[in-house]
Order: C-alpha cells, then sequence, then structure tokens
C-alpha cells in the first residue's frame, strides 16, 4: 500500500489508513487497476473459502464425528464465520480500514502455530509411518521456512511498523508505565520462542502411528471359493442321503 502511494503520488491520504474501502483510488492511474484489485480480492475470497470449507469437513466428519447434513453444516459454519464480521463492521463503519489492518498483523502473528507443528508432524515418523515422513534437505527446508516464519513475526512485536509494540514503547516517556510495557513485550517475545522452539524440537507424546496389516484379497476370496464349493459338495451329499436315486433319474 505504501508502496503504491510512493508510486502514484497520490496525494491527501494517510497511507498508514488505507485499507480495502479505499485501496482502489490508488490504482486509479494504472489502466484497469481497480479491475485487478477486485479480480484479486476475489480470487483470495475463493481460496481462502476452500481451504477451510475443506478443512472444516475433514475436522468435522473425521475428528469430531459430527455427521451434519451439508445444508446444516454450511449455513452454521458461514454464521459463525461471517457472524462476528458483520457485528463488529456494523458497530465501527468508519474505522473498517483500521481494523483490517489489526486483523491482518494477528494473522502474521498467529501463524507460526498453524505453521510450526504442520512442520514438526510431517517430519516425525512416529506420526506419518515409517518411510511417509519428510527426510533430509526437504526436512531442513521445511524447519528452516518455519523458524523464518516465527522470526519474521517475531520482528513485528517489537519493530516500528510491525502495529504492536514498536508503534508504542518508543514514543513513551520514561516511566512506571513504560517500563511495564517492555517487560510485557519480552515476555511475550520469550513465551513465543519458547513455544516454537519447543514445538519444533521438543519430544511429542501422545497417540504414535500404528501401521495396519494389509490384507491379501486374493487368500481371502480363495478361501472364501474353496468353502463355497465345499458346502456344495455337503449339500449334494446331503441331498443324495435323503432322497436316493435322485441324480441318477435326472
Amino acid at each position: 500500500m505504501i508502496l503504491s502511494v510512493q508510486l502514484y503520488r497520490t496525494r491527501g491520504e494517510n497511507a498508514s489508513e488505507v485499507g480495502l474501502t479505499d485501496f482502489c483510488q490508488y490504482f486509479k492511474n494504472l489502466k484497469g487497476g481497480c479491475l485487478l484489485w477486485a479480480i484479486a480480492l476475489l480470487a483470495a475470497g475463493q481460496s481462502g473459502a476452500i481451504t477451510t470449507t475443506y478443512t472444516g469437513q475433514y475436522v468435522m466428519d473425521g475428528f469430531l464425528q459430527l455427521q451434519l447434513p451439508l445444508w446444516l453444516r454450511s449455513i452454521v459454519t458461514r454464521l459463525i464465520a461471517i457472524g462476528p464480521s458483520i457485528f463488529i463492521a456494523a458497530m465501527y463503519p468508519e474505522k473498517l480500514n483500521q481494523l483490517v489492518n489489526i486483523v491482518n498483523a494477528l494473522l502474521g502473528l498467529l501463524l507460526p502455530f498453524a505453521f510450526s507443528p504442520l512442520v514438526r508432524y510431517n517430519c516425525t515418523e512416529s506420526i506419518m509411518g515409517e518411510g511417509h515422513a519428510t527426510k533430509g534437505w526437504e526436512k531442513k527446508i521445511m524447519y528452516l521456512f518455519a523458524i523464518t516464519v516465527w522470526g519474521i513475526n517475531a520482528m513485528t512485536i517489537s519493530i516500528r511498523g510491525g502495529g504492536f509494540f514498536g508503534e508504542i514503547t518508543p514514543d513513551m516517556e520514561m516511566s512506571a508505565k513504560k517500563i511495564a510495557v517492555i517487560i510485557l513485550e519480552v515476555a511475550i517475545q520469550v513465551l513465543y520462542a519458547l513455544w516454537n522452539f519447543k514445538t519444533l524440537f521438543g519430544k511429542i507424546g501422545g497417540t504414535k502411528f500404528h501401521q495396519v496389516d494389509t490384507v491379501d484379497t486374493d487368500e481371502v476370496l480363495g478361501d472364501f471359493v474353496i468353502d463355497s464349493d465345499d458346502e456344495e459338495a455337503d449339500d449334494d451329499d446331503q441331498s443324495d442321503a435323503l432322497c436316493p436315486g435322485t441324480n441318477e433319474i435326472s
């Protein structure tokens, strides 16, 4: 957003307050800029909706065993996802851009809580099963990505422009309040780092992967055919005993 302001020299606006509601005006000097912006928003929305739909379905059907009709599940999940957003937007219509920026900053901060466990589980044989976990240079690259994601988001907590403590502490005068804020910032950074590195390198407990023995369908079907032949032979013997000479007459 700031780059677009500098590139197209739009005046009379504060780049820090630019958001979804007025971002299009910074592309007016670019032919088809607003159309491209609309397509980008639509594509991002569809990508997020499809991803969360499949994820929610697997979690509800597989992990939670919640067997709901498709129409009921769609209505309930959409209301839970969209309801609070509509409520907040109706309460603060003039602050939508700031609210969206806050949400985006929080999403980045929370990303390691989803990404780091995914990397660790994907690289652990006790969870994925022998021969299915990521190893070698691929594992090192995934761990590097996880640490990089944590490092970038940890920096946003403290640097100016990150939207968190970096926007508060530099302009505060030295006082007990500033010291308390700094202590809170350091505590959050320490806990943030401890959780991330414990997730990536700590011991994993809980349920482990159990290999399920495969069944040879040919052997099962073969036994079934043999048993069926034996049963037919027994039936023929019983019919001969009850009705002697039937086969000769036929």
